[in-house]
This record gives structure tokens, C-alpha cells and sequence, in this order.
């Protein structure tokens, strides 16, 4: 077991199997290779506390919390016709030599389950992500095209999956 936990030695997008919530093996992808330097970070937002009180008093009698939304982000520099239909939808046809996108009319749903395993064998599984992606295409001499991707846990259509569970080798 690390103490430190840092880096992706992993990072695997697949879909997901309806029968049971796994991520299915064929069509799996492993985006690892295609995620721009210093990009990629998991956050959780301040939660909110909903607290009651009686007309007289200054101590609430009732306290809710709740937790913010947690949200992984990174940016891809593989911006390839089947990237952009991946991340953003819409269809990839060869034609004439060329491989073409076409951006789709709405992004639509697009939910992929998610592993990512850090240096020291940290395993992170999102059974249910929602993704979505925007261009972000600088026409520079001296930097990428990138898609920056959000991806935001759901939770899971299987009421034995969590909607995110971290682990660690013993």
C-alpha cells in the first residue's frame, strides 16, 4: 500500500454492459497515452449546509449536508476523426481517401464506464460517467488541438454498484 498516490499508469473508457454494469470489454479504450501533460484532475465542489432554526434560537435543531458534485477533467490531444466522434458523437465515414466527422445535431448521452489506475496501483472505477466534450483548437505553431472532456459519476442502474469505489492493493 502507497501512501502517495499520483500518476496514470492506466485510464480505460468502455461501454457499459447492460446486463450488469460492468464495462464491456470489446471497443475498450485506453486514452492513457492521448492525455495532455498536467490536464487531468479529479475535484469535488463545496457541498451545501441546510440548517434549521426556531424563531429564538441561535443553534440550529436541524443541520443536512450535502456533497458537491465530483467531477474528473482532462484534455486529449488525440484529436483524430474517431476521437471527435467518440467525445462528442456524430459519425466518421471514408470517403475519396479521406476520413471525415460529422458533428452531430445534439451531443446526446454519452455514458462510458470508467477505470483508472495510478503508479502505484490505485484503482478508480466509475461504473456510470456522463461525458462531454467540447473543440478547443488553437491554431497555433507551437501548440495542440486538444478536447477537453468532463466527466461527472452517475449513479449506477444497479443497485449493488457504487457510484465510485477507490482501491488499493494490500
Amino acid at each position: 500500500m502507497a501512501k502517495y498516490k499520483y500518476g496514470i499508469k492506466e485510464f480505460w473508457l468502455r461501454d457499459i454492459d447492460p446486463t450488469d454494469g460492468s464495462g464491456l470489454a470489446a471497443g475498450e479504450i485506453d486514452i492513457k497515452s492521448e492525455v495532455y501533460r498536467d490536464t487531468f484532475d479529479m475535484t469535488e465542489e463545496d457541498g451545501t449546509s441546510t440548517e434549521h432554526y426556531t424563531e429564538m434560537e441561535n443553534t440550529p435543531f436541524l443541520s443536512f449536508e450535502e456533497p458537491g458534485k465530483e467531477t474528473l477533467s482532462f484534455e486529449l490531444v488525440n484529436t483524430t476523426p474517431e476521437r471527435l466522434a467518440l467525445i462528442l458523437g456524430g459519425a466518421v465515414v471514408t470517403t475519396g481517401g479521406k476520413k471525415i466527422w460529422s458533428k452531430p445535431d445534439n451531443q446526446g448521452e454519452n455514458e462510458k464506464h470508467v477505470t483508472i489506475v495510478t503508479q502505484d496501483d490505485t484503482e478508480i472505477v466509475i461504473p456510470r460517467a456522463k461525458m462531454v466534450g467540447k473543440k478547443n483548437f488553437t491554431f497555433r505553431r507551437n501548440a495542440p488541438w486538444t478536447l477537453p472532456v468532463t466527466l461527472t459519476p452517475l449513479q449506477p442502474e444497479f443497485e449493488s454498484l457504487s457510484p465510485m469505489t477507490i482501491s488499493e492493493p494490500e
